[in-house]
């Protein structure tokens, strides 16, 4: 009886080592696993479809402008700056510029030629003068172009720039309440540094009231609500003017807060 329990010990060992050896039975994915499986291979498909798609669109016909914008950083007032863009026709024809109408009238062009033959591209020469400009400000050339059969498109070549003032102003924005009166102090300074004269500040408005500070780069700005006529407009102006060649007339915002006008912080940083 030992000898037969210990074969059938035996027997059992075997097929254990047996099992062990054996190399795992492959196993079908379940239907998640699928699934997700068809998601990826979907996806990949779609991924090439797109770069596909973004390839053909980058040959597609057209008139094409380079680079499609220009930014000039922080420049100073008073700059004139200047950008040369690639206008490119892609069309399977010549194509005729009809126009150039920048947005700005501190913008100036000048286009290589009028006529593009197809595959060719011509030169525009574009200048932005800053002037006494304040923070960002973008310009666009708008190009009006005609095909061989008469119909008419439009394309642009923006610019833009970020233009440092020579006068700061703070705060660069004034708010006041309805109903309830206030003052508030405007100061100036140059940036390049050295003496800064104000000769004269205004406002439209007869509730703003403004003095200039003697011998001070100041101004002083009070509401009087009395004043203040319902329906008037929920912004003014305080016109400052100084002794800076570049910058000699700032225009600073003056907004009269109501119950449904939302409030907006005096420092935009």
């Amino acid at each position: 009886q030992r000898s037969a329990i210990s074969d059938q010990r035996s027997a059992i060992s075997d097929q254990r080592s047996a099992n062990d050896a054996a190399p795992p039975a492959e196993k079908k994915p379940g239907r998640s696993q699928r699934a997700w499986l068809l998601l990826v291979g979907f996806s990949a498909t779609l991924g090439a479809s797109l770069l596909v798609a973004a390839g053909l669109k980058s040959h597609s016909p057209g008139l094409f402008v380079l680079p499609s914008l220009h930014d000039f950083g922080e420049v100073g007032q008073g700059e004139t700056l200047r950008v040369r863009f690639k206008v490119i026709n892609r069309f399977a024809q010549s194509v005729e510029i009809k126009s150039l109408l920048p947005s700005c009238g501190c913008s100036d062009v000048k286009l290589s030629t009028k006529q593009i033959g197809s595959g060719a591209e011509a030169v525009l020469e574009a200048t932005f003068k800053t002037r006494n400009l304040r923070g960002k400000k973008r310009v666009q050339i708008a190009i009006e172009y005609a095909l061989p059969d008469g119909a008419r498109r439009q394309q642009t070549a923006p610019m833009e720039a970020w233009i440092r003032p020579e006068v700061d102003v703070d705060p660069p924005e004034l708010q006041f309440a309805t109903g309830r009166a206030g003052h508030k102090t405007l100061t100036f300074h140059q940036w390049r540094g050295g003496d800064l004269a104000l000769s004269s500040a205004a406002c439209s408005s007869p509730a703003i009231v403004v003095s200039l500070r003697p011998g001070q780069p100041k101004v002083d700005v009070s509401f009087i609500p009395e004043r203040w006529v319902d329906g008037e407009e929920t912004i003014a102006n305080v016109v400052v003017t100084t002794s800076n060649p570049i910058d000699p007339e700032i225009m600073i915002p003056v907004r009269v807060l109501t119950a449904a006008t939302p409030l907006v912080s005096e420092n935009p940083f």
